[in-house]
């Protein structure tokens, strides 16, 4: 493999730390609109050193919500006379210019780094996001970078992020219309050259048919999910001198694939909010999947929410799978657009995505998924999930924290490990990733924040292994 699928996992880390850091500009302002954030910064990316200018608008507006009773509003006398009839209006538009300041081997042309730029889709980087509204809200969307999408359980698409390349932005969608007799969720990757996509249409029937009932709490629901493009195979240099020489890469820092293929997964799902009280939600579920490839997987599980007090919010998922033997469970996940050119779950071995679901060779699998987390007070958010399966290297980790809103400070921290072997190993650095920052206004105008990153890089030996990664920076921010 070349540099720049290493590139694309050092592009998870540095799109978290800018996510997080302008999503809490954007909520530090809570009297005005929001904040101007204008930073620099020094750090490297891959094998060079950059100094990062950047200017940054982040904003928020309380506007009327659509379809404040739903979609299909009940008549008045039903209506709750407190509800609230607003909702948000966020944006952010961020100008990030990375200047070279120490080049080494491979040299690279120019000063101002050029794989930022080169595509029409790297220009609508600026403006990062706009979104309306709160996903389980009547009408929902968000356009532009896409972090952390669910559709439906998150069984097929849990946790995806349109944008984790370092060298290649995206613009995509994430919309949804939900109602007391059901809804849809849109999902797209990229306006610009749409792959991946999904679509989720739910109803209750018992609205219809027993209104007023437990039954009415019932829903069932369909997801199609697809990779329309996913890559089978790579062009290499010179195949008639060696098969087995480094993939080919274009100027623009793309592979080049040599055969495509669609891809995806369809499932049928169902839940019954069994329980709906002032201190607990439970919602048992269970979806029926079908990979378009290869096997189906059954998923059995439970939403539970927990607000035993006004300053602890717990929400936890927790599901057995049954995985048939050519099936992958949150197929379109966080890493994706990783995973569809190199996989390594699973005992793949660094192929397609959809080449290892093919080469899948355990057997049908059972296992669990488990993860929860935790909003305490206002600052403090907590994150983790886990899930192993039959099978050697079949355990997955996540762990993060959030620190906000406590004074001048805030920390955030997140831990991935994947294909590992049980609970014993699942703590070790090696192979994983890690990514702790910090931030901390010294006045009311100026921060200081840092990074220390722990990332894959591909080695001239031909391996993955982890190495370190820093950078540290200042900026002045300016509410309006």
């Amino acid at each position: 493999m070349d540099d720049r699928l290493a590139a694309k996992i050092i592009a998870c880390a540095l799109t978290s730390a800018l996510l997080g850091g302008l999503s809490a500009a954007a909520a530090a302002q809570e009297s005005g609109l929001g904040e101007l954030q204008a930073g620099v910064s020094v750090g490297q990316v891959d094998e060079d050193a950059f100094v990062t200018l950047s200017l940054g608008v982040a904003a928020q507006l309380e506007v009327p919500r659509v379809a404040c009773y739903g979609l299909f509003p009940p008549p008045a006398d039903e209506r709750d006379p407190d509800a609230s009839c607003t909702t948000r209006l966020r944006g952010g538009v961020l100008v990030p210019l990375r200047l070279r300041v120490w080049d080494r081997d491979p040299q690279s042309a120019g000063t101002l780094r050029s794989e930022d730029w080169d595509e029409p889709s790297d220009w609508l980087r600026v403006l990062r996001f706009v979104e309306y509204g709160r996903p389980r809200e009547a009408v929902y969307g968000r356009a532009g970078q896409l972090d952390g999408v669910l559709v439906g359980h998150g069984t097929i698409v849990n946790g995806y992020f349109n944008t984790i390349d370092v060298d290649h932005a995206q613009f995509g969608l994430n919309a949804a219309l939900n109602d007391r007799m059901g809804g849809v969720e849109l999902l797209l990757d990229n306006f610009a050259d749409p792959e991946v996509m999904a679509a989720r249409l739910y109803a209750r029937p018992g609205v219809f048919f027993a209104p007023g009932t437990l039954a009415e709490r019932w829903a069932v629901g369909a997801t199609l999910a697809l990779d329309i493009d996913a890559p089978e195979r790579f062009a290499r240099v010179d195949v008639s001198v060696d098969p087995n020489l480094p993939l080919a890469v274009t100027p623009e820092r793309n592979l080049i694939p040599e055969r495509t293929d669609v891809t995806g997964v369809f499932g049928i799902d169902n839940e019954l909010l069994l329980v709906q009280e002032e201190v607990i939600d439970f919602t048992p579920f269970f979806d029926m999947n079908f990979n378009l490839d290869g096997s189906p997987g059954l998923h059995l599980g439970a939403f539970t929410a927990l607000r035993p007090l006004d300053e602890l919010h717990l929400n936890l998922r927790t599901e057995l799978r049954w995985l048939g033997e050519h099936y992958l469970p949150d197929y379109f996940g966080p890493l994706y657009e990783i995973e569809r050119n190199t996989y390594f779950g699973y005992g793949g071995t660094g192929s397609p995505k959809r080449v290892v679901l093919d080469q899948l060779d355990q057997g049908q699998r059972l296992g669990a998924y488990g993860e929860v987390s935790a909003q305490i007070y206002r600052f403090l958010q907590l994150f983790g999930a886990y899930e192993d399966y039959q099978g050697p290297r079949n355990a997955n980790i996540q762990l993060g924290l959030r620190l906000t809103d406590l004074g001048p400070v805030r920390v955030g921290a997140t831990f991935r490990r994947y294909g590992f072997n049980g609970l014993s190993d699942a703590l070790e650095l090696p192979n994983a990733l890690l990514i702790l920052e910090a931030q901390a206004r010294v006045l009311p105008w100026l921060y200081v924040g840092g990074q220390y990153n722990r990332l894959y890089r591909l080695q001239p030996s031909g391996a993955y292994e982890t190495v370190n990664d820093w950078s540290l920076g200042a900026g002045v921010v300016v509410g309006f």
